[in-house]
């Protein structure tokens, strides 16, 4: 017998009516279905107003977690085609894209990509990466392609030369802040 606090959820955190592991009985159970109002309301209150939309028919928190699931699981064709579209159009061409934000973004669609089961070979991720860096870099890319370098130390090295340009999209805040080039800074060295 598993033991529920006061809100009807087990040591585990869990309410047992949205993963189906606890069922209504015949008779109308109305433990369960305190507990199932409890977890449709967890679940309503946490969504947008456009995403309560979704499961706004539901009558089980089951329902909610069913519909919720097909929506943002994302493991279909779809869902694969969007990411790996995403990831060959990334490019730092954007007049604010730093280096930093553009390597950040890179490794997270990757990320995106290995959670639904779709792994790239490293030579892969790293003409993606070369191939979206602007024609500042042009340059360090021809040196780096020689080398074997894996995504994080690539990701290191393309971090620390745009660090060595303060003040351009490209160049990083962290050189910025650390020589005073921003802000008042940045007057007083015109002076």
């Amino acid at each position: 017998m598993e033991v529920l606090d006061e809100d009807g959820v087990d040591g585990k955190g869990s309410l047992g009516c949205c993963d189906g592991s606890e069922v209504k009985s015949e008779s109308g159970d109305a433990e369960w279905e305190k507990k199932n109002q409890k977890a449709l309301a967890y679940i309503s209150l946490s969504l947008t107003p456009i995403e309560q939309h979704h499961v706004l028919d539901c009558t089980t928190a089951k329902a909610a977690w069913d519909i919720l699931e097909k929506l943002y699981e994302g493991k279909g064709r779809n869902r694969k085609f969007l990411l790996m579209e995403q990831l060959f159009k990334l490019n730092m061409d954007g007049h604010d894209t730093t280096m930093d934000s553009y390597l950040r973004t890179m490794k997270d669609k990757l990320s995106e990509l290995t959670a639904i089961g779709i792994t790239l070979d490293k030579e892969v991720k790293l003409a993606l990466i070369f191939n979206g860096i602007t024609e500042r870099f042009r340059y360090l890319v021809v040196s780096l392609e020689q080398q074997d370098l894996d995504f994080d130390e690539l990701t290191a090295r393309l971090i620390e030369e745009a660090e060595r340009y303060p003040g351009t999209p490209e160049g990083g805040t962290a050189y910025t802040a650390k020589h005073g080039i921003c802000g008042k800074g940045l007057e007083e060295r015109h002076l």
